[in-house]
């Protein structure tokens, strides 16, 4: 290589690298003080009741040139739900229900991501609960990205939504009494891991 070859060189390795730190793809964890995991259900036509899970683990990578590469995956304790209430807490970890001692995890990966206009996708992925997978579509709003005054992290937020069919997963104590249907909301704030 001649000098003025490797000069060339130098000088595209130079302009470039600050580009390189923002790479397409970024990871992020989720900021566990402000990430819920919400599920709720009907009862006797009467109300809906809503019940959370504490304990998770995961993150998603988000390809900020091209979404449909952008993934997650989650893993969540199950034995973490609470319902606000101790003794339909006891029987929600039964093994009437989430029979949280033969299956304590959860786990949801995402196998496509399909944006839906500006600030809207649609997550497909494969959710395994009671040793059953099946397929679950999540509707998500993108609500914000930028740095974080509190902690300086650039962070993402945003909201998915979406149903399933506990049925369908072999949780069919008291149906239909008690809906069948399982509705989930999950607000998220992730910050990127440099």
């Amino acid at each position: 290589m001649n000098i003025k070859s490797a000069g060339y060189l130098f000088l595209a390795t130079v302009l470039c690298a600050p580009f390189q730190a923002f790479a397409a793809k970024e990871k992020y964890e989720f900021d566990r003080g402000h990430t819920r995991i919400f599920f709720e259900v009907n009862h006797l036509g009467f109300s809906d009741y809503r019940g959370m899970f504490h304990e998770y683990a995961g993150g998603f990578v988000f390809d900020t040139d091209k979404l449909e590469e952008s993934s997650i995956e989650v893993t969540v304790d199950m034995s973490s739900a609470d319902m606000y209430f101790e003794k339909m807490n006891e029987h929600l970890l039964n093994e009437d229900l989430l029979h949280v001692t033969k299956y304590p995890d959860a786990k949801f990966v995402s196998t496509a991501v399909k944006p839906k206009g500006k600030d809207r996708a649609q997550v497909t992925g494969n959710l395994t609960l009671l040793g059953v997978t099946k397929p679950v579509v999540l509707d998500v709003q993108f609500n914000r990205a930028a740095e974080n005054p509190f902690s300086k992290k650039f962070t993402r937020g945003f909201t998915a939504t979406g149903t399933i069919d506990r049925t369908e997963f072999g949780i069919d104590y008291a149906v239909p009494l008690v809906s069948k249907e399982v509705k989930l909301t999950i607000s998220v704030e992730a910050y990127r891991v440099d």
